[in-house]
């Protein structure tokens, strides 16, 4: 069976200079950490950078270090996950919501652990396949697979 935990918090999504990358996320909560992801060829196949901060880095201090290269925040999402770790998987079920928390959308994530070392892309992509399959009675199919990003959908 899959270890499953509940998780809820906010993400700062912040903009700035023309880099590769659109945007710097700041993940609050008890594993707090700083991402950009810069998308190859879509949602699926992107390099993703997660540096880990320490718990006792405010929200406040990320704003200050993000305004002195340039960004300032463009949005920010809360999320409540259930998350579902599998061998080499993880299923995310999350809802999110906007700064007056009213919700603003639910989502179904498949991915490859981060922490699981695959041989290569097309050995992760066949078992992120194999799970859609699974799951297509839940109406999770290829043809209804988000083409955008949080950042895609939300940016101002």
């Amino acid at each position: 069976f899959p270890v499953t935990i509940l998780v809820g918090g906010w993400d700062t999504y912040y903009s700035g200079p023309n880099l590769p990358f659109d945007f710097i996320r700041h993940r609050q909560g008890d594993n707090p950490e700083l991402t950009i992801k810069v998308k190859m060829k879509g949602n699926n196949d992107r390099v993703e950078v997660d540096l880990k901060l320490s718990p006792c880095v405010t929200e406040k201090i990320v704003a200050k270090f993000m305004s002195m290269f340039g960004f300032e925040k463009n949005f920010k999402v809360y999320k409540y996950c259930q998350i579902y770790w599998l061998e080499k998987l993880d299923i995310v079920y999350y809802i999110t919501y906007d700064e007056a928390k009213d919700e603003t959308g639910r989502f179904i994530e498949i991915e490859c652990r981060k922490d699981v070392e695959m041989p290569n892309k097309e050995e992760a992509w066949e078992l992120i396949k194999d799970m859609e399959s699974k799951m297509s009675v839940l109406g999770i199919t290829p043809k209804n697979r988000m083409k955008r990003s949080l950042w895609e959908i939300f940016k101002k």
